[in-house]
């Protein structure tokens, strides 16, 4: 064979292997940010879609607490929560007192949060990632005209509802 057709044929599948190698890695680089970009979207709608559902719960909470206290039976609101507790990722759930600790009797050690006194003082909702994969909300209890028949003297926020979900079911469902 001479050796003057080797050569062009070696050059030839030579840059078409350092064609294809560079062709190869642009795509990778391609993906690997899209890889990115797209995981980074879903993990804040993620978190945004557990914010919703934790202020709705709060809510809820609210809306069932202050007709059983108008009634005389606050404790049938705790009986509520712990029964839903530990149910769909739910990790937490108590009505706090300004020190973290639980409110009507509730069994459970203080909860140590510096956002806690910040729900207190702002009267506002405060939520936050807590631990990687743990999402939490603080709920302020306002001290409305309603409570205020009975909270004479006990400020603008009565109490904090603290709500954490574990977002590893979700993510993993992901």
């Amino acid at each position: 064979m001479p050796r003057g057709l080797v050569f062009p044929t070696m050059v030839s599948v030579r840059i078409q292997t350092k064609f294809l190698v560079l062709v190869l890695g642009i795509l990778f680089v391609l993906l690997s940010i899209f890889s990115v970009v797209i995981i980074r979207r879903e993990a804040a709608l993620l978190a945004r879609k557990t914010a919703e559902q934790e202020h709705l719960l709060a809510r809820a909470i609210v809306a069932d607490l202050k007709d059983n206290m108008l009634a005389g039976r606050p404790r049938s609101t705790l009986k509520l929560m712990e029964s839903i507790q530990g149910t769909f990722g739910l990790v937490r759930l108590a009505v706090l007192r300004p020190d973290g600790s639980p409110a009507f009797g509730a069994p459970g050690a203080p909860v140590a949060l510096p956002q806690l006194r910040e729900a207190f003082r702002a009267a506002r909702e405060i939520d936050f990632n807590e631990g990687g994969l743990r999402h939490t909300n603080l709920f302020p209890l306002e001290n409305d005209s309603q409570c205020r028949r009975c909270h004479l003297q006990a400020g603008d926020v009565l109490g904090v509802i603290l709500i954490t979900h574990s977002l590893e079911d979700a993510v993993a469902e992901a």
